[in-house]
């Protein structure tokens, strides 16, 4: 009977050990890393926009990992290096990362060791030739022959997800307070990004030289009626208005959405911010927020870079 009890008692403790290690989790629900599971329709190639930033404060301590201690530089504008690349994905995805951001796999991102977070670095595949751009937000790898982690956009971009390494060069892009961009240390014109490849309805679209009436914010490039008071046509967004108005010119497309406020909230901050008028225009029950008109294409290139700058990373030119 004693031995009974004892029997029962060990197996009631393996079952109290057995349920409690299943109710324990880890950070990560994957042990392993891996591809993604799901993709969205188009994994998108357009390269990180460099951009000013300040370095976040911690990313610039000494910290220690796995027994290594490493000191992160305090400015990145001469790195250049060599070395091999890995990438990181499903096991990762939607956690934070070293600078407090959640990473995402299909944006075009890295993790490296010693750069200050946020730095923006170019990386060349050095088999094929392939380069991207990405911003490094987070810390890694940790294997001695491995100097930097891409993201999975950003080594699908550089065809290496197959063998899941390559060899190549990184160089980093800082920008300066007048906007050049320094490419290890160089100083060198910022180029204009690439227009976003895009699925419909956000379609490159030629517009017709005029619009009978359109939904427009008044604008200080707006003549103001007779009528109105002379602070209504100084404020960029000042007030809401139906009006006939000569759409000659380059536009950006910066969004589209259902939301019509929404878009009229972005429309009127970025018209603050870049003095520069703004229409909604609705097709198909989608509404789209353009900046505009623009009279040349040297000033409508540079004005996308500012917007892909704000965060909208899909804006893309509209043609006269």
């Amino acid at each position: 009977m004693y031995n009974h009890f004892i029997q029962k008692g060990i197996a009631a403790l393996t079952f109290i050990v057995l349920l409690s290690s299943c109710g324990t989790t880890s950070r990560y629900q994957l042990s392993q890393d891996e591809a993604p599971r799901h993709l969205p329709e188009e994994v998108s190639d357009t390269d990180a926009v460099p951009a000013k930033t300040e370095y976040y404060p911690p990313s610039l301590k000494q910290y220690k990992v796995l027994g290594t201690r490493y000191q992160p530089l305090t400015n990145a504008m001469h790195y250049a290096d060599e070395g091999f690349a890995s990438w990181y994905g499903q096991k990762f995805h939607g956690h934070l990362t070293s600078n407090g951001e959640t990473y995402d796999m299909f944006e075009m991102t890295a993790a490296h060791k010693f750069l200050p977070l946020p730095t923006y670095v170019r990386v060349v595949n050095l088999h094929n030739n392939k380069s991207v751009i990405v911003k490094v937000n987070d810390r890694g790898p940790f294997h001695e022959n491995r100097i930097i982690d891409l993201s999975y956009a950003a080594a699908k971009k550089l065809d290496m997800l197959q063998k899941g390494t390559a060899q190549v060069r990184i160089t980093s892009i800082v920008v300066d307070d007048e906007g050049w961009h320094h490419e290890a240390g160089k100083k060198s014109k910022p180029a204009l990004p690439e227009l976003a490849s895009v699925s419909p309805p956000l379609q490159l679209e030629k517009i017709p030289e005029t619009v009978a009436s359109v939904t427009e914010k008044t604008v200080a490039a707006t003549k103001a009626p007779t009528n109105s008071t002379p602070n209504t046509a100084a404020n960029p967004a000042s007030q809401e208005k139906t009006t006939p108005i000569n759409t000659v010119g380059y536009f950006i497309q910066v969004n589209a959405s259902s939301d019509k406020d929404k878009l009229s909230q972005q429309g009127q901050g970025l018209a603050m911010l870049l003095q520069t008028p703004f229409i909604t225009k609705q097709n198909s029950g989608l509404f789209k927020l353009q900046l505009g008109p623009i009279v040349t294409e040297s000033k409508a290139r540079q004005l996308l870079l500012q917007v892909r700058e704000q965060g909208f990373n899909k804006a893309f030119l509209i043609l006269p």
